[in-house]
């Protein structure tokens, strides 16, 4: 039964994403654009979110980490999880 399962498992790796080898600029500012952007990071494609230099509004939205006193934005690294981030 393992082995079934170690097998199944090591054949889904293996499987191509549906969106491989696709690249995406995100320059959305929304959370909306962002989040459909980390969709398409999801199933493969390579997506590079470019912020201006002050860093992306998302960033000062909560929910916020408690247990830090830099306080992370939960929301930011939630929409752009997967993602490259150039400035």
């Amino acid at each position: 039964m393992e082995e079934r399962l170690a097998s199944r498992q090591a054949a889904a790796t293996d499987m191509p994403q549906a969106l491989q080898g696709l690249r995406v600029l995100d320059l959305s500012e929304t959370i909306a654009g962002q989040f459909c952007t980390r969709m398409l990071a999801d199933y493969g494609a390579d997506v590079v979110l470019i912020e201006p230099p002050s860093g992306s509004r998302i960033r000062n939205q909560g929910p916020f980490d408690p247990w830090q006193d830099s306080a992370p934005s939960l929301l930011f690294f939630h929409c752009n999880h997967g993602k490259r981030s150039v400035t």
